[in-house]
């Protein structure tokens, strides 16, 4: 279930709410995909989110904002 304050951080922010989802089966190149799609959403003003567990996650509401760390490039996933 999405939590309350995950929902209140959607609607008050501004552009636009971004998911990115993928099965997890092997890919060439998926995880570079996911990190230029969560920066490009940053750098616009966007909101990533990223679905854990695919399809199961969407329905059970495992979803959780991308965030990336400025110093290190490095990608997060932000806990609400």
């Amino acid at each position: 279930m999405l939590s309350s304050t995950l929902i209140a951080c959607l609607f008050l922010q501004e552009g636009y709410n971004l998911a990115v989802m993928h099965i997890g089966a092997p890919a060439c190149g998926m995880n570079a995909a996911v990190r230029s799609f969560v920066r490009n959403c940053i750098y616009r003003g966007d909101t990533a989110l990223g679905i854990h567990d695919g399809v199961e996650g969407l329905l059970a509401g495992n979803v959780c904002i991308m965030i990336l760390c400025v110093e290190t490039q490095q990608q997060y996933n932000c806990i609400v």
